[in-house]
């Protein structure tokens, strides 16, 4: 489970500093000339605001999970760190027993 902790603690490592560069900013609408799909907005202003408030409760439900990973909690927690993983699905140190 050391390893699923350590892959999520990494990802919302990541996820705060990419989203800190765009904190802040509006998003934009942006014409999609090349397939006809029209407008479509670039996710960079709320979508990074979003995320850097995710990553806190995010990091105080893994410690939470950490904490009770004994008795009749485990096997709860064990899932909602897994579900929690499951955003990162594509990232190449995500593994496939960590699917729920």
């Amino acid at each position: 489970m050391s390893d699923l902790v350590d892959f999520l603690r990494a990802r919302l490592d990541e996820d705060e500093k990419d989203a800190s560069h765009n904190a802040g900013l509006h998003a934009e609408w942006a014409y999609e000339s090349g397939d006809g799909e029209g407008y479509l907005p670039t996710f960079s202003g709320p979508t990074a605001d979003r995320v850097l408030a995710e990553v806190e409760p995010k990091r105080r439900i893994i410690e939470w999970a950490i904490e009770y990973m004994e008795g009749d909690y485990a096997p709860w927690n064990e899932t909602c760190l897994q579900l929690l993983a499951l955003p990162y699905a594509d990232h190449p140190d995500y593994r496939d027993e960590w699917r729920v």
